[in-house]
């Protein structure tokens, strides 16, 4: 689809089918061949609840249309929304606001080294918010979930640690835990933050952090953490699913689909992870569905229960051809299993069809017209008395003359696409069948499995031709063949032989 069709359909699935993530994924497509596009961007923006990227879709707008008022107004309204940052004091107890962006990890008065790194890169001082950090980068060119997007999923996992810094984790968590029986939280999470220092994607560290940030209602401050783990490359399951219950909780629906098919990349994820990704979009996104899949296989080549579930989805999605061939993944595993019988019953109805890879190849007809040869061969080793020495140079040239036969036979009839013959031949691309043949043994359901052809067709004219030369070596290598078995033929009463009898003998005697 071009560009416009993709920004139409974004419009309509905002617009009319309240799709925020169906529309957001159309519109980014769209974007990506027209950049340009005001309105795209514009309609972007309402895709999402985050105020920054709100605002950076607003500011590519403006860009491409700096007289715009109303984007400036927007813009300048998200900006007066966005809160100042602001140092909490630990001795006050947070503010029970779902989305606070006050800052929970701070260092000591008598400890001034920084504890957070953001984007494990710019160091945060004592008493600076995350949101502070945000603001005081500079615009990127693009909305930083766009980048996200683009980001290879499968990213190389974080450096491995030395083994003073497993000690130095050890003696965090350590010191975490006894803070937390102490019930003193924001010890606790400044412990497991230094952990995650060292190792950004700690499972037990940020599991413990995101929880206990989530309890004082710091989601914007989890949310960077497991953002952190992710994209330095996390390999961890657990990690994209906190990320994916954050999104969830803060309404970012879209971002939380687009987690979900990075989770189904990992192949730690598990099949069990990867058929509930395919659960969750084949409610409301069927097509989604299937390309989650589709994105697994290549990382789980051994299950037969994805490889299943997309020939089922296929299927359901009138993708006949996909189906078929997703089936017979499932079969080539074994057909033993539940899978693989349900696959096998699946391909017994299907209608068999030839594709343009064999209807070229040359290497099929020459094979077809061997198998002739060897059939000509066993009849010569019949005539010959069963015995291959006897065969002699007649029957040897019939059968040479058989395999000539059965391949122009062959070319004339089953295989006439051969590349480069038929081109050579002088053919053309054959037009499509405008009716399908009706076949009463297959089920009506796979009729319409026709593999069309990009490859010229054998003229008439020389197919004939070569059948008639086809039939004439045919006859011949019968002749030179059956030899034998023709004379006696021709010959049906052989002559009286002489026995004599014993008083002929004894007279010779």
């Amino acid at each position: 689809m071009n560009a416009k069709t993709l920004f139409e359909q974004g419009v309509i699935a905002i617009r009319d089918e309240k799709d925020m993530a169906k529309g957001r994924e159309l519109l980014m497509q769209s974007l990506k061949l027209e950049p340009h596009n005001e309105m795209g961007w514009l309609w972007l923006s309402r895709t999402t609840n985050e105020p920054h990227k709100k605002i950076q879709c607003l500011e590519r707008a403006l860009k491409i249309n700096p007289n715009n008022q109303q984007t400036k107004t927007l813009i300048a309204k998200l900006r007066g929304d966005v809160p100042a940052a602001q140092t909490i004091n630990r001795s006050e107890p947070p503010k029970a606001e779902p989305k606070s962006t006050a800052p929970i990890i701070k260092t000591s008065t008598q400890d001034a080294k920084p504890v957070f790194m953001s984007s494990g890169a710019t160091a945060v001082a004592a008493g600076s918010s995350l949101a502070e950090l945000r603001m005081s980068e500079p615009d990127e060119e693009e909305p930083a979930f766009e980048k996200f997007e683009d980001a290879p999923a499968a990213a190389a996992p974080p450096p491995k640690i030395s083994a003073n810094e497993e000690t130095q984790i050890k003696q965090y968590l350590e010191k975490g835990q006894a803070l937390l029986d102490k019930n003193d939280l924001e010890g606790a999470i400044e412990q497991w933050v230094r952990v995650l220092e060292i190792e950004v994607d700690h499972e037990l560290a940020l599991a413990n952090a995101v929880r206990y940030l989530s309890r004082l209602k710091y989601i914007e401050d989890a949310r960077e953490l497991v953002w952190n783990a992710i994209k330095a490359g996390t390999r961890h399951p657990s990690v994209y699913l906190t990320a994916i219950d954050i999104a969830k909780y803060q309404g970012n629906m879209g971002e939380a689909d687009d987690l979900r098919m990075k989770l189904v990349q990992l192949p730690e994820a598990g099949e069990k992870n990867v058929l509930s990704v395919a659960e969750y979009f084949n409610e409301n996104a069927p097509h989604k569905a299937l390309e989650a899949l589709d994105l697994a296989a290549p990382h789980y080549p051994k299950s037969q229960k994805i490889a299943l579930r997309r020939a089922q989805l296929a299927d359901e999605l009138g993708m006949k051809a996909e189906a078929v061939k997703y089936y017979e993944i499932v079969a080539r595993f074994g057909t033993r299993t539940r899978e693989g019988k349900e696959a096998d019953k699946k391909l017994s109805k299907v209608k068999p069809q030839v594709t343009d890879r064999e209807r070229g190849s040359v290497g099929l007809a020459v094979r077809e017209a061997f198998g002739v040869g060897v059939l000509f061969l066993l009849v010569g080793f019949q005539d010959a008395g069963l015995n291959l020495l006897l065969l002699g140079p007649g029957r040897i040239a019939g059968i040479v003359l058989s395999i000539l036969g059965g391949y122009l036979l062959v070319t004339a009839t089953s295989s006439p696409q051969q590349q480069p013959l038929a081109k050579m031949m002088g053919g053309q691309v054959p037009e499509p069948r405008k009716e399908k043949p009706k076949r009463e043994d297959y089920d009506d359901e796979f009729l319409d499995l026709e593999s069309p052809t990009e490859l010229p067709i054998i003229p008439t004219a020389v197919r004939i031709t070569f059948g008639l030369i086809g039939t004439a070596l045919i006859i011949g290598a019968l002749a030179l063949v059956f030899s034998t078995t023709i004379t006696i033929l021709r010959n049906p009463e052989p002559p009286s032989f002489y026995i004599p009898t014993l008083n002929d003998l004894m007279n010779e005697q």
